[in-house]
C-alpha cells in the first residue's frame, strides 16, 4: 500500500505497510462446521466496521459502507471517511468472501462513489415497475435481495420518492451471490400481482429466508397466493434465465455493485440518503 502524505493527513491512519496485507476480522470459531458457504452478509459487514474503525483510525475519523460490490473472489467495500460530520474523503477495502481477510488499497482523494454517464439504453419491457407509468422521470434500480443497502432503499427510501414525485421505479435482477431463488419467487408472486408485496417481505425478512428457502412458500401463503400454482412457477425455474439476463445486461452497463441506479439513464452507485434523490428529481422535473 502506498500513501502518500496528504491521504494521511486526511485519513489520519494509524500505520503504513509497503503492501496489501490480510487481517483476519472474523470472529472466532467454535469448531463446528458452518452451514453455509459464506458468513451473512451484514456479519461481513459489521467485522469490516468494527476493524476500520477501532483499529485504523485515529479518534475522531469515522468511515461508514457506502456500497459493496464483488470483484473475483472478494467484495470491494466502498468507505465514505468523516470527521465531526464532516465528509473527508472516499476509499475501497477489499475482503474475501469468506470474511476473514481484508486488503487495504491505495487511497484516492479525487474517488466518489457516484459515477455519472451519459444516457444509457435499458430494457425495461415487461419488467416489474411501480408509480407512475407516464412519468417523464423513469428509475431503474439493478438490486439484489440479499443486499442489505437494497432493502435499505427499498424500505425507506422508495416510498419516500414514490410519495413525492411522479416518477416510474423499474426492478432489474442482479442477484450479488446465491439469491438467485429469492428473484425467480418474487418473479412467481409477479404472476399473481403481488411482484412488490413479495419483493417487499423479501427484504424485510433477508436474515430469515436466506437461511431456509422454504419460507419462499411461507410468505406466498402470507400474501395469499395459490400456493400451487407458485410453487409449480417456482420449481420450474422459468425465470431464472431472466434474472440472470438482467445481471449480465447490469455488468454490460457498467453495474459493479448493489443498489445502481439509472436515472434517465444516468448512473448513480449505492443507497444514497433520500435527500440526494430528492436533489436530483427536483432538478430534472425542473427541466
Amino acid at each position: 500500500m502506498n500513501l502518500n502524505s496528504k491521504s494521511l493527513v486526511a485519513f489520519a491512519i494509524i500505520f503504513v505497510i509497503g503492501f496489501a496485507v490480510g487481517f483476519v476480522f472474523k470472529p472466532e470459531s467454535d469448531g463446528k462446521e458452518s452451514s453455509e458457504k459464506y458468513p451473512p452478509m451484514d456479519e461481513i459487514n459489521k467485522s469490516v466496521l468494527d476493524f476500520i474503525n477501532k483499529k485504523l483510525l485515529k479518534p475522531g475519523i469515522e468511515a461508514e459502507i457506502v456500497n459493496v460490490s464483488e470483484k473475483d473472489s472478494f467484495y470491494v467495500f466502498e468507505l465514505k471517511f468523516s470527521k465531526d460530520g464532516n465528509t473527508i474523503g472516499y476509499d475501497s477495502v477489499y475482503v474475501t468472501k469468506d470474511g476473514k481477510y481484508l486488503f487495504i488499497g491505495k487511497f484516492d482523494l479525487s474517488q466518489s462513489v457516484e459515477d455519472e454517464k451519459a444516457e444509457t439504453s435499458i430494457d425495461i419491457e415487461n419488467e416489474p415497475w411501480i408509480g407512475d407509468q407516464n412519468a417523464k422521470i423513469t428509475i431503474v434500480v439493478f438490486s439484489g435481495y440479499e443486499c442489505p443497502f437494497c432493502a435499505k432503499f427499498a424500505l425507506e427510501t422508495l416510498p419516500k420518492i414514490l410519495q413525492n414525485f411522479s416518477v416510474k421505479v423499474v426492478f432489474k435482477d442482479f442477484p450479488i451471490r446465491e439469491e438467485v431463488k429469492a428473484h425467480e419467487a418474487a418473479n412467481c408472486a409477479g404472476e399473481q400481482g403481488k411482484y412488490w408485496e413479495y419483493h417487499d417481505i423479501l427484504f424485510e425478512k433477508q436474515d430469515e429466508w436466506r437461511k431456509n428457502e422454504s419460507k419462499f412458500i411461507e410468505y406466498a401463503k402470507e400474501l395469499g397466493l395459490n400456493l400451487s400454482e407458485f410453487e409449480a412457477c417456482l420449481d420450474s425455474g422459468k425465470y431464472r434465465e431472466e434474472v440472470l439476463e438482467d445481471k449480465e445486461e447490469g455488468i454490460r452497463l457498467g453495474v459493479r455493485g448493489t443498489p445502481t441506479f439509472f436515472i434517465n439513464g444516468k448512473m448513480i452507485v449505492g443507497a444514497k440518503p433520500y435527500e440526494e434523490f430528492e436533489k436530483i428529481l427536483k432538478e430534472m422535473t425542473q427541466k
